[in-house]
């Protein structure tokens, strides 16, 4: 069976034709340099033209061809932190700021979406979070309950239910999330950056970033970027973008995770996105139903997350994906099967705003990288324009509490998809 699917590539690289850009080939001068061409990336530079700014986004292999492309493109505002742990550390008004700004990337995409004609299958669709595989029912519904009950608290609409349909056990439904083919979006942002004065430029590996007074100078490709700003978006901050004097830096968790996808025949299991309620890593299953009648449903699932460190054993880790998938929706195909890398902070919140002025970094998204990604883009193109952004505080990159050390994976690395 584990011949007969495609393994490496996502379900959204085959559907999605990107457009295609050279490499770099002379030195420029622009107002705005964005390093990774993911969702943070493309957002950044596109949000950043649309608001008068000149700016070359750098790519060192092809646009698309990173994390996004491997997302299961799930578009919520639902922490991987629970709320209710989330109002115990930060308090209840700091907790509903991070769920509307979650919300307002959301309504980002959308608002893209609509205005360009963009056709990426976008939806909105409920999210489910439910019993983990395992937890004995009476603790799942106590804490599924008191999930609930945070969400009322925080007037985020939510509804406990004892047995969500196909599933079986405890869940909270949240209404207003969403689902999109990633690449299908992406490539439209992407073919409107490259003109008037900014470019987009693939193939085009950064050798070093350094900073003389108030520019920002980017060696890549034997050529030199200069400009008063720079967005770090790759996902994992590079090393280089770090400076001496720039201080204690939180720490990451870096994990792998594996998922799956096929079809289904269209059954008890309704359309939508569905978590684990776990503070640690969890198993995440996404369903798209279509208006076809008899027509199957696309289905993507993935977990079994480990630590860097951890020994991989891909083949047994996308086995006990697919027989924990069959026992939830017999009869389904994969076609196929991929993983991605997955970046965390120590308290979970994203880590999202400037190590220095000037310098902007955007990472730590957890399971919501289409998310938190769009929404670093629009706090990286407020910040790059000199206004502050409301959400700067929530998510800066030097709060307190952020552990001492480098970018780099934490020892004690926790996986959380």
């Amino acid at each position: 069976m584990f011949d007969r699917v495609n393994v490496g590539e996502s379900c959204w690289a085959s559907t999605a034709q990107l457009p295609t850009f050279g490499r770099l080939d002379r030195s420029l001068d622009v107002d705005l340099i964005v390093i990774g061409s993911g969702v943070t990336g493309i957002t950044t530079a596109h949000l950043a033209k649309q608001a008068g700014l000149r700016v070359a986004l750098l790519e060192a292999d092809r646009c698309g061809s990173g994390q996004t492309g491997r997302s299961t493109a799930h578009l919520t505002a639902v922490t991987d932190v629970p709320l209710t742990r989330l109002i115990e550390r930060i308090g209840a008004a700091r907790a509903r700021a991070i769920w509307e700004a979650g919300f307002a990337a959301i309504t980002r995409i959308r608002a893209e979406i609509r205005d360009a004609r963009i056709h990426c299958d976008f939806a909105w669709v409920r999210g489910c979070l439910h019993a983990p595989h395992g937890v004995p029912g009476v603790q799942a519904r106590a804490a599924l309950a008191q999930e609930a009950a945070a969400a009322h608290t925080l007037g985020i609409d939510a509804a406990y239910v004892d047995a969500v349909p196909g599933l079986g056990g405890p869940g909270v439904w949240f209404d207003g999330q969403a689902r999109l083919h990633p690449l299908r979006y992406v490539s439209v942002l992407l073919d409107r950056i490259d003109g008037d004065g900014s470019g987009v430029y693939e193939s085009t590996h950064v050798d070093a970033i350094d900073q003389v007074d108030d520019t920002v100078i980017v060696s890549a490709a034997g050529h030199r970027v200069t400009a008063r700003y720079l967005v770090v978006a790759t996902h994992v901050p590079l090393p280089f973008a770090r400076f001496e004097d720039d201080g204690p830096q939180p720490l990451v968790n870096v994990s792998t995770s594996y998922v799956i996808s096929g079809t289904a025949p269209a059954g008890p299991v309704d359309e939508g996105i569905y978590w684990e309620h776990r503070d640690a890593a969890y198993e995440y299953l996404r369903i798209d139903r279509t208006d076809r009648d008899g027509a199957p449903d696309l289905v993507i699932f993935g977990g079994v997350d480990h630590a860097g460190d951890e020994p991989a054993a891909p083949a047994e880790r996308f086995a006990r994906l697919e027989r924990r998938l069959a026992q939830r929706l017999p009869g389904v195909r994969i076609e196929r099967r991929w993983s991605g890398t997955i970046v965390d902070s120590i308290d979970g919140r994203p880590l999202i705003g400037e190590v220095r002025p000037g310098v902007f970094v955007a990472t730590g998204f957890g399971g919501n990288g289409m998310t938190y990604g769009t929404l670093a883009g629009m706090m990286a193109v407020d910040a790059a324009r000199g206004v502050t952004s409301p959400w700067a505080d929530l998510f800066d990159v030097r709060r307190q509490g952020g552990l001492p050390g480098p970018w780099e994976r934490a020892p004690d690395a926790r996986a959380v998809c």
